[in-house]
């Protein structure tokens, strides 16, 4: 898919999204002073057929963990399981 969409969006937040973005992830992450990840998610997004490559990539590079119980709204619990984790 290369020919898919790639953009740079700054608002307040940059954005990264399309075909190979992912594999920036860490030189994104290290050029921001990141040296460890928490990533929180929901299931959904858990159970993608590639997320675990990405958290894998992340824990190993980054010591990431991973919070992926959370509601769309979350909870006051599952803050706390995150600052836990």
């Amino acid at each position: 898919m290369p020919s898919a969409l790639r953009a740079n969006i700054t608002f307040p937040t940059r954005y990264r999204f399309g075909w190979g973005r992912r594999s920036e992830l860490v030189a994104e992450a290290r050029a921001a002073g990141i040296h460890r990840a928490l990533v929180v998610t929901d299931r959904g997004v858990a159970a993608q057929p590639w997320f675990p490559a990405l958290a894998a990539t992340l824990a190993d590079e980054l010591g990431a963990e991973v919070v992926d119980g959370v509601s769309t709204n979350p909870t006051e619990p599952e803050v706390l399981e995150g600052v836990a984790a």
